[in-house]
């Protein structure tokens, strides 16, 4: 999904970072952003990073309920397969999956969990000095 150049100016982060071509393939996610950094995600672990109220309740119920030494019971196959990727207004992306749920990820937040090591290693050092 190519950002159109007239968008590009009006979409508005908290980091003054907005995405210039988000890509989707089967296994990877890819934000391109206006400084050149390119975020790459797993499906899998971006469905997993969903911060909305049925996956935080279900994520709080798994970990409320899994005894020592169970593994939790995966859903179906097609539960991190991307369909669509549209913009959520101005501020963020909604994915929508094969399964139906929608995912709505701020520019902010997606930034903020790319899986680079360089990005890993900065939130690891932020972190060491709170």
């Amino acid at each position: 999904m190519q950002i159109p150049e007239d968008e590009k100016g009006r979409i508005q982060t908290g980091l003054r970072l907005a995405p210039v071509a988000v890509n989707v393939s089967a296994d990877v996610f890819e934000i391109v952003w206006e400084n050149g950094h390119a975020s790459r995600y797993a499906p899998a672990d971006l469905r997993a990073q969903c911060d909305c109220a049925k996956c935080h309740d279900q994520r709080e119920k798994l970990l409320e309920q899994r005894a020592p030494r169970q593994l939790p019971v995966l859903g179906p196959a097609t539960r991190a397969e991307i369909a669509s990727v549209q913009h959520a207004g101005r501020y963020g992306l909604d994915v929508r999956w094969r399964d139906n749920h929608h995912s709505i990820f701020t520019f902010e937040y997606l930034y903020s969990i790319c899986p680079c090591s360089l990005c890993r290693v900065a939130r690891e050092i932020d972190d060491a000095a709170e």
